[in-house]
């Protein structure tokens, strides 16, 4: 496998006269079709870290490569094509448009990268929401479907434009249980068609799904674990082993 993703000594201040230091240092990397949860305590820089990696906030100092360019260098109409054409992002809260159907927020981005011909967006459109089970309520706005519906279209939205790497904020947070897994297990068959992922979560159940979790503490990475690629009938020794490795981190 070939590296996607590379930090070098990337640091995130915030404030002018009284800063905060909130990344320190971090060197990390990611291969091509890897599944990467990142984990540790509020406050310890997760989300920063994520925004930093994906383009969405500057980094301070130091350097993000993603597909072989220094992206930390990008102006901000460079970073934005990017992040539209490579990239799909999931989060806790799906930020769909509220005025627009389910069908309307997953194509939109299609049309704004212009990476494909009408026709073809709205095969792809379809063809996402019904591997995703949400075809039939894909005239409907936002506001007429469960939570889990709206976070499966938010899922199709990220995939549209064939991402190479799927980033994800807490994207389980506001779900219940079942729900839960059900998005999971989608992330893990999205990962196995080849599409890296690099996950932020709170959630053990989650970050045992994926290949390796890496552990943030005060803004630096202190510990990290490899799994392996996710199977079935492996999960309750994952869980098992997730949740022994994370009291050790004090978490």
């Amino acid at each position: 496998m070939s590296k996607i993703l590379e930090t070098k000594n990337v640091y995130k201040e915030f404030g002018q006269e009284n800063k905060t230091v909130v990344l320190k240092g971090i060197n990390m990397e990611v291969e091509e079709g890897e599944y990467v949860v990142i984990m540790g305590q509020s406050g310890s820089g997760k989300s920063t870290l994520l925004y930093n990696i994906s383009g969405m906030d500057k980094t301070t100092s130091g350097e993000v490569i993603f597909d072989g360019e220094k992206i930390s260098e990008f102006d901000d109409e460079k970073m934005s094509q990017l992040r539209l054409q490579k990239m799909g992002f999931i989060f806790q809260h799906s930020y769909l448009l509220k005025k627009m159907s389910l069908r309307d927020n997953v194509m939109l981005p299609a049309f704004k990268a212009k990476k494909y011909s009408k026709k073809e967006i709205l095969e792809k459109g379809n063809s996402l929401m019904e591997s995703l089970h949400i075809e039939g309520v894909a005239d409907h706005a936002i506001n007429q479907v469960s939570g889990g519906q709206v976070q499966r279209t938010a899922i199709c939205r990220a995939l549209i434009n064939e991402p190479k790497i799927l980033y994800g904020d807490e994207p389980t947070g506001a779900l219940n249980a079942s729900t839960t897994r059900e998005v999971m297990d989608i992330l893990n068959t999205i990962n196995k068609k080849g599409t890296t992922i690099v996950l932020v979560t709170h959630d053990a159940k989650v970050a045992a799904r994926a290949d390796r979790i890496i552990y943030l503490q005060d803004g630096e990475i202190v510990s990290s674990l490899t799994l392996g690629k996710y199977e079935k009938q492996q999960e309750k020794n994952r869980e098992e082993k997730t949740n022994q490795w994370l009291r050790e981190q004090g978490f």
